[in-house]
């Protein structure tokens, strides 16, 4: 259980993955700075051996986690929507995808999973996959 029982987690990221440059060169391209990047051979964790077999980049939507998920995605979009322009611009083989994750400890919170007309027609514009985890 969490250490705030009965609490629902949510995460919203924007995760790019499949790029062959530096995780820089995304961050130099979209004008955004990720708080989490990895590179080719690079472990998961300091303790795993497992490695990462593509680079990547992830930024985490103002608010998360204890902020509901249309407020999280709402902030991100604010983000991306001036930007637009430069997600053309990523490298041709680059997967973006919208990543939420939520975590619910208890019944009673159960959370609202839901896109505006809005969301959907953004990430559609910037071509990324939406991947919803629901972990109770």
């Amino acid at each position: 259980m969490s250490p705030e029982h009965n609490k629902t987690e949510v995460k919203v990221r924007l995760v790019i993955t499949d790029f062959s440059q530096d995780p820089a060169a995304i961050s130099d391209i979209l004008g955004i700075i990720p708080h989490s990047v990895w590179r080719v051979g690079e472990p998961f964790t300091p303790q795993q051996r497992q490695t990462h077999k593509e680079n990547g980049w992830v930024f985490l939507a103002p608010g998360a986690p204890h902020v509901p998920m249309e407020q999280q995605l709402e902030a991100l979009l604010q983000i991306i929507e001036p930007k637009l322009a430069a997600f053309e611009k990523l490298p041709q083989q680059s997967e973006v995808e919208l990543s939420c994750v939520v975590y619910e400890y208890g019944e009673d919170n159960r959370p609202c999973i839901e896109f505006s007309t809005k969301a959907v027609k953004l990430l559609a514009r910037i071509n990324a996959l939406i991947n919803i985890d629901y972990n109770a």
